[in-house]
């Protein structure tokens, strides 16, 4: 039997200002390099109010299910999976007050966040 599945087509590309990268500010947040799940990947943090916004390195819930707990996104979506766990680790170090995934809701106990990086292999 095969079943026939219809893509979603890809969003439309939009022009880039400019392009981040370490070290630069932007919102009033500082842009950290944190590659692993695609290539240019960053995050963003704001020491002033500990906030940070992780983007996809680690996921709120199972964006598949729509439910769960803190994770790493799945190995198949992300290119280098090791390289994605060493980014997670160095963004829990900071102790965030406020995290902000893409998937999932924003955390804001700090432990929560911290113990999530402490179950991620190698």
């Amino acid at each position: 039997m095969v079943f026939r599945a219809r893509m979603v087509r890809a969003a439309r590309a939009n022009p880039v200002a400019r392009t981040l990268k370490e070290g630069d500010e932007a919102a009033g947040f500082q842009v950290l390099d944190t590659p692993g799940h695609s290539h240019g990947h960053v995050s963003c943090w704001r020491e002033s109010d500990r906030v940070l916004v992780c983007g996809d390195v680690m996921w709120g819930y199972n964006p598949f299910p729509l439910m769960g707990g803190i994770m790493e996104p799945c190995a198949w979506v992300s290119p280098d999976p090791a390289r994605n766990r060493e980014s997670a680790r160095r963004l829990a170090a900071p102790q965030p007050e406020l995290v902000c995934f893409r998937q999932g809701p924003p955390v804001r106990h700090t432990r929560r966040f911290g113990q999530a990086m402490d179950r991620l292999p190698g």
